[in-house]
């Protein structure tokens, strides 16, 4: 029951613009691809050792950053100095996990 309850809250969000409306700073990081880490995240449910999940959330997390650090260099991006705190980072992370299809969080 609790998986099927994250699952629909997840999930409740038709759409990614819309889940970037409600997660805190979402719409003005939208330029970061999350595309890799969330397929990194996919993996996550091939894996069974407490430590190999681990290890696919810090690989996952990984991915994000460098995309955090691709996306700041692009030469298309403003001038104008962005920082991306550990609040951005985790409204990222939210991100990732709605992109990932993950089909089981508590697994």
């Amino acid at each position: 029951e609790k998986e099927d309850q994250l699952q629909r809250s997840v999930r409740s969000y038709v759409s990614r613009d819309e889940l970037l409306k409600a997660v805190p700073g979402g719409e003005r990081l939208c330029f970061v691809d999350v595309t890799e880490s969330a397929a990194e995240l996919e993996m996550l449910e091939g894996k069974i050792a407490p430590h190999e999940k681990i290890e696919c959330v810090d690989k996952a997390h990984a991915l994000l950053q460098k995309s955090i650090a691709s996306a700041l260099e692009r030469p298309e991006r403003s001038s104008a100095p962005i920082e991306i705190t550990g609040d951005d980072v985790l409204s990222l992370f939210i991100l990732v996990v709605y992109r990932s299809r993950v089909k089981n969080f508590l697994a």
